[in-house]
């Protein structure tokens, strides 16, 4: 005769592995994760959560940035967070859940999302230098600039400029520009 018996079920004992999160964009991140091993479930999984903050200086999430993504699913295994801000660091951690809970949260991975184009335009310009053969252009950098400036682009009467370490440009002689 065959006997038929189930153990209760208990909230899940172990946390996921190999967690790994890589910049997808500018305002997403691909999170990806091994499934938790069966004998650590402690009974059917209805999925994971996965957790987000923006990470601060102080290797902390910041204040009202935390945000949680239900994944449902016993073998669920990836996400894509989305509406992120560029070039920003997020901390990221999984757990995966059943009916009696939650189980051990994992290690924070820190990734920051790729770079993007400025939010908004230099500021202030004005021209501290203007002589027959150099107009010299200074401004304030954009308040948003969403990742490392590499150079700036000025355009003068019709000709682009690339200024990577030097904010001068050749000029002509007696000539109006704008």
């Amino acid at each position: 005769k065959v006997i038929d018996a189930y153990t209760e079920e208990i909230a899940p004992v172990g946390h996921v592995e190999d967690l790994t999160v890589t910049a997808a964009g500018p305002t997403t991140l691909q999170v990806t994760w091994e499934p938790l091993q069966l004998q650590l479930r402690g009974g059917i999984l209805q999925g994971y959560m996965v957790q987000y903050c923006q990470w601060g200086d102080t290797q902390t999430c910041i204040d009202r940035s935390t945000q949680t993504v239900p994944i449902p699913g016993e073998e669920a295994a990836s996400c894509l967070l989305q509406d992120l801000k560029p070039f920003t660091r997020y901390a990221v951690r999984v757990w995966a859940e059943n009916r009696e809970g939650h189980g051990p949260l994992s290690d924070y991975v820190i990734q920051t999302t790729a770079e993007a184009a400025p939010e908004d335009p230099p500021t202030n310009l004005h021209f501290p230098l203007v002589t027959a053969t150099v107009l010299r252009l200074s401004w304030d950098e954009p308040r948003v600039p969403n990742g490392l400036i590499t150079y700036y682009t000025a355009e003068v009467n019709g000709e682009t400029h690339q200024l990577v370490d030097n904010n001068t440009v050749p000029v002509h002689g007696n000539t109006n520009y704008t």
